[in-house]
């Protein structure tokens, strides 16, 4: 199974993270504290100034035209949870790019 990105159109980026370990701390806060804390993570990543043990290691590109540069994340593992009483995945990903790219299209690799 592959994953694409949906129309970033009302919706914040989608954050990687290295380590499933970061993700699920900030899961487990309240909705509130997760939300101060992503937007927090949000603005060290505009800035460009990310501290060494940041737990993001990449972050949706702003516009990602499939039919320019085709992209493909397969799902390597996946574990179903709840977030804030509604299911969700987390996911394992592998970036896989097109024509010789050295990273997926307009991606962000921060660290």
């Amino acid at each position: 199974m592959c994953l694409a990105y949906t129309n970033p159109y009302g919706r914040s980026p989608v954050m990687m993270f290295e380590h499933r370990k970061s993700l699920e701390e900030l899961i487990r806060q309240s909705a509130e504290e997760q939300a101060a804390r992503a937007a927090k993570m949000y603005e060290l990543i505009e800035s460009k100034d990310i501290p060494a043990d940041f737990p993001v290691i990449s972050v949706e590109p702003k516009l990602v035209n499939i039919f320019k540069h085709f992209y493909l994340m397969p799902i390597l593992d996946f574990r179903a949870i709840e977030i804030d009483n509604r299911p969700s995945r987390l996911l394992k990903l592998a970036a896989v790019k097109g024509h010789g790219e050295k990273r997926y299209p307009g991606s962000t690799r921060i660290l």
